[in-house]
């Protein structure tokens, strides 16, 4: 076999990681051809295609998360409003100076009502400060939508990366099984020997093998965007591609603001904050007087000198607490405590979601700097290059092989700017929901209705 023989079959060799190839049979019988170019057009969108507001509004109707939450959250102001009624009054029978041995008639017997009555705006503190508590619900449940949300986008932008993997996987295959087909046409014209037959056969089988583990690795992602999105019996329908459609850039300065300002886990701190000052002012509430009311009507059958009876009579009483030995001292010191640890936390979440910004905000602008550097500098370099070695081929000027590996080396980059667009849309999501991570990480303590 001769060297350009051979340097040609060992370049087929590398098909295996090509997309895009154009076929062996027109280059072997119509060299005065131009072939097309390997280009890879981004997927188009079909009709059926799953798109991500769907998706999203999904989750919210079928993540058990979110229901849970909403329904604390009911909980929490049907007790607001309990705690604003009075107390329910007594009404009972009373009797007085009955004779215990049998005689004339005489003692007292009538009914009595009675009346508790919280003084010093102690109803209307307690149902302020349980307000404030659904307000802390409420806050659990914008926190779990947003980490319900960015947990949805991170699913679905790792199977889209996954469903385009196998899309390639899948060209890769086509290539190397024709690759196999040429140089069984080659080995029976003696012009490819065993062991190269055999070298581009196994590069089929690993081709195959890719397109497999494409197709599971697809397919544990989409299980993945399953279960965050609250539905396992999620329709393997193909997803909106929209890799290509790159945000809008943020002001930097305008996402840090408006994310300290907007972020959920801040927003959940700072309703914590107002709930814990509402309890000092229930506890100091508290301080105040009860005045207890009792009244009743009596039927008298004493009887007066006369020999008649003395009949109904009314009677009264008024009763006020005083906070003699019990002032709660140490509730409001408590409820003071908790206050100052509401701010603190409030105080350590800002510092922490701030340091976080610096981050999210370096690692954003890497992704999107290294997808720009694919788009409009890499992968036209590498095109325009593949396109010089076919021309030069058709001149007779460069052998295939140099065309082969031209397509490999643009297949290799495609390749990896289908990674760094998947990093740029992960790390979209993270600019998006700068708190998200501290969402996803805090779902078991919103299960069970605690803070993070």
């Amino acid at each position: 076999m001769s060297p350009s023989s051979r340097g040609w079959l060992l370049a087929l060799a590398g098909w295996t990681t090509l997309a895009g190839r154009p076929s062996l049979a027109q280059h072997d019988h119509h060299h005065h051809e131009s072939p097309p170019a390997a280009e890879a057009p981004a997927p188009a969108i079909p009709d059926e295609a799953v798109t991500l507001a769907e998706l999203e509004a999904r989750a919210v109707e079928a993540r058990p998360l979110l229901a849970a939450a909403a329904a604390r959250l009911e909980a929490a102001r049907s007790e607001a409003r309990q705690a604003g009624r009075l107390a329910n009054p007594a009404l009972g029978l009373k009797a007085e100076e009955l004779p215990l041995e049998s005689g004339p008639s005489r003692g007292k017997v009538g009914l009595v009502w009675s009346q508790q009555l919280p003084l010093a705006g102690q109803l209307s503190r307690s149902r302020s400060w349980l307000e404030a508590e659904a307000g802390t619900s409420e806050g659990r449940l914008i926190l779990a939508r947003a980490g319900v949300q960015a947990e949805v986008r991170r699913a679905f932008y790792r199977a889209v990366s996954g469903q385009r993997a196998l899309v390639q996987a899948q060209q890769v295959l086509a290539l190397a099984r024709e690759a196999v087909e040429v140089t069984a046409q080659l080995f029976n014209t003696g012009a490819a020997d065993r062991p190269d037959q055999l070298a581009i056969e196994v590069d089929a089988e690993r081709a195959e093998l890719a397109v497999a583990e494409a197709e599971q690795h697809l397919a544990a992602r989409r299980a993945e965007l399953a279960t965050a999105v609250g539905d396992t019996a999620l329709a393997a329908r193909p997803l909106a591609d929209t890799f290509e459609d790159l945000a809008p850039d943020p002001i930097e300065e305008s996402w840090r603001s408006g994310a300290l300002a907007a972020a959920p886990e801040l927003e959940l701190e700072r309703r914590a904050v107002v709930a814990a000052a509402q309890r000092v002012a229930l506890e100091k509430a508290r301080l105040g007087p009860e005045l207890g009311l009792t009244a009743g009507v009596l039927d008298n059958r004493e009887r007066a000198d006369g020999g008649s009876r003395l009949g109904g009579e009314f009677f009264g009483e008024a009763l006020f607490t005083l906070p003699l030995w019990n002032r709660n001292q140490d509730g409001v010191v408590a409820a003071r405590a908790e206050l100052a640890a509401a701010e603190a936390l409030e105080r350590d979440a800002r510092l922490a979601l701030a340091a976080r910004l610096d981050a999210i905000w370096n690692r954003y602008r890497q992704a999107r700097a290294a997808v720009e550097a694919y788009r409009e500098r890499i992968l036209p370099r590498a095109e325009e290059a593949h396109q010089l070695y076919l021309e030069r081929y058709h001149q007779m000027a460069a052998a295939y092989p140099q065309v082969l590996l031209a397509e490999r080396r643009l297949g290799e980059l495609r390749e990896a700017y289908r990674v760094a667009l998947e990093h740029y849309w992960l790390a979209r999501v993270d600019l998006d929901f700068p708190g998200s991570a501290g969402a996803s990480s805090s779902m078991g303590e919103l299960q069970e209705g605690q803070r993070p």
